[in-house]
């Protein structure tokens, strides 16, 4: 994992994982998508990273089928005569995938960890 529970809650100020024991469960699961993405090139004192993988981890715990509505996806919300409709069941695998590479790209397309070739580095 490259972030912990006090700086999602601190530094990303997340609210959507409630525990520290869930956050170390979602996390470590964003972690690999992190690492996948990135080609091991993700480093835990990167910012960007443990921002990535707050959000990562914010997908991953909304997606669980826990039955509580807070839990899963908002399809829609309206402010006057405030209404909030949620979606039936947790998002498709596919669906969840495309969220998660957008999300690590939003973070990470910057950062020169997402490129799939090699540099050449001058010595």
């Amino acid at each position: 994992m490259y972030a912990d529970y006090e700086f999602y809650t601190a530094e990303y100020f997340g609210i959507t994982i409630p525990s520290e024991a869930s956050y170390k469960y979602y996390g470590s699961r964003a972690a690999e998508y992190i690492e996948q993405a990135t080609f091991g090139r993700a480093t835990a004192d990167n910012v960007k990273v443990k921002k990535c993988e707050c959000r990562v981890a914010e997908l991953l715990y909304a997606n669980n089928d826990s039955g509580n509505a807070d839990d899963r996806e908002v399809k829609s919300e309206s402010l006057g005569g405030w209404s909030r409709t949620y979606a039936e069941s947790k998002r498709s695998d596919s669906d969840l995938e495309a969220k998660i590479q957008t999300t690590i790209r939003q973070y990470l397309a910057l950062t020169g960890m997402l490129y799939r070739g090699q540099r050449e580095w001058k010595q």
